[in-house]
């Protein structure tokens, strides 16, 4: 498969380091973006890339050439005049002769391309777009998709945002050819003039809803957030009931938080490895009226502390209250905090500095690892608690690693960190 990288950004914003370089050729850890893009393709199975050029070209060939270097195929596909993104696109048919990918040259992402690309396969779907959940929707492209994950809508960043959602596009997007037949201009910008003429046929637009890092570097904040992610340690992410303790049906109580065996064996070696480590767990017992949430604060400062003086490292533990179904009052919502769904997670990222790509998650439940791996992390499935058997039927996860108990998944995990 053949991938498409727009690299003909100005980079205005990063001024004066491109001065005299285009926007990807901006050095991101020691390296130009540019780099870390085609070295993430060549590892996601792509055997050709198409850079499509525009502001100073001759940089960018001069660095990359005919890609024999980098390991891969890299042609060029240059602009006389300013396309637009969709132009730029349309300009470079010629280049195409099947599925191909298609993706902004100022992001760097760990995006697990070969999913995202059987997931458009299966989805027998014209286009793809990656999503994620927009931290400033109110300024981004926003995509609307239904219960089947069919983009349904496209919300301008130009648009009024009342009632628009939090899912923003992320600069990625899977195409099938047939795609140029709805390219009737010869200048646009890709999403908004192509995102709605699809989404208003009658072919399939699969949104791809992920977590996994994917940030644009088009600003000095952007550009040292992402070196600060990239250079940063994983975390070890916990769920509790059936990972930790026996899940005795809504545990809120200390006199019924019961460890499994070998769990403080298991926590002493993660605090002597000294790996962060934190609890994320669905804590529907507030939302469903069981206890308050004063009551569930003294479970959990008790339980905690509990881990902690016989030899655990627990940072922080994070729970979601809420329940779609069976919540009440404002406990009653579908919020991107319970599992499957990687909120706390993502709020962990935000609280301490943590690499996705280098964290593990360990749960007894498909929603536990689906969680794990919305957010790119590596997955064990303990057969302790519900064994694989809780959460939604219809996800389909593979994890990374089944284990007997969390002890074992604690030598799995140090085993592969010591390799």
């Amino acid at each position: 498969m053949k991938l498409m990288i727009n690299v003909g950004g100005k980079g205005k914003r990063l001024m004066p380091l491109t001065k005299n370089i285009p926007k990807p050729l901006v050095k991101l850890n020691g390296k130009p973006v540019l780099e870390h893009l085609v070295e993430w393709a060549k590892e996601s199975g792509i055997t050709e890339v198409v850079f499509l050029t525009g502001h100073l070209a001759d940089k960018i060939k001069n660095h990359f050439g005919d890609g024999s270097k980098f390991g891969i195929k890299i042609e060029y596909s240059n602009e006389d005049m300013p396309l637009g993104s969709g132009g730029a696109i349309k300009n470079a048919r010629k280049f195409v002769n099947g599925t191909f990918a298609y993706i902004s040259g100022d992001l760097y992402t760990e995006v697990n391309l070969k999913k995202m690309i059987q997931s458009h396969k299966n989805k027998n779907a014209i286009m793809s777009v990656l999503l994620h959940k927009s931290n400033h929707p109110q300024d981004s492209d926003i995509l609307q998709i239904n219960d089947n994950e069919e983009v349904v809508k496209f919300i301008s960043k130009h648009d009024d945002h009342t009632g628009a959602g939090e899912m923003g596009n992320a600069g990625l997007a899977i195409m099938e050819p047939e795609v140029f037949d709805y390219m009737k201009e010869d200048v646009f910008t890709f999403e908004t003039y192509l995102y709605p003429k699809l989404i208003n046929s009658d072919k399939f637009v699969h949104g791809y809803v992920s977590e996994e890092y994917t940030r644009d570097i088009g600003t000095f904040e952007r550009l040292l957030k992402t070196e600060k992610y990239m250079n940063a340690e994983g975390a070890i992410f916990l769920d509790r009931d059936g990972v930790i303790n026996k899940d005795k049906g809504f545990t809120h109580k200390f006199k019924d938080f019961e460890l499994y065996p070998k769990v403080k064996e298991a926590l002493r070696k993660l605090a002597k490895a000294n790996k962060r480590t934190i609890i994320v767990s669905n804590a529907p017992v507030v939302g469903r009226g069981i206890c308050t949430e004063d009551e569930f604060r003294i479970f959990h400062y008790k339980y905690i502390n509990y881990l902690r003086e016989i030899g655990g490292k627990i940072d922080r533990a994070y729970h979601c209250f809420h329940h779609p179904y069976k919540g009440k009052g404002k406990y009653k919502k579908f919020c991107y905090c319970r599992k499957p769904k990687p909120g706390m997670l993502l709020q962990a990222a935000e609280d301490f500095p943590i690499n996705f790509k280098k964290s593990w998650m360990v749960g007894d439940k498909r929603s536990d690892i689906k969680a794990g791996q919305m957010v790119g992390a590596r997955t064990i499935l303990v057969k302790t608690g519900e064994n694989g058997k809780g959460g939604s039927t219809e996800i389909d996860i593979k994890p990374d690693f089944t284990a007997e108990n969390l002890n074992e998944a604690v030598d799995i995990i140090l085993e592969n960190l010591n390799n």
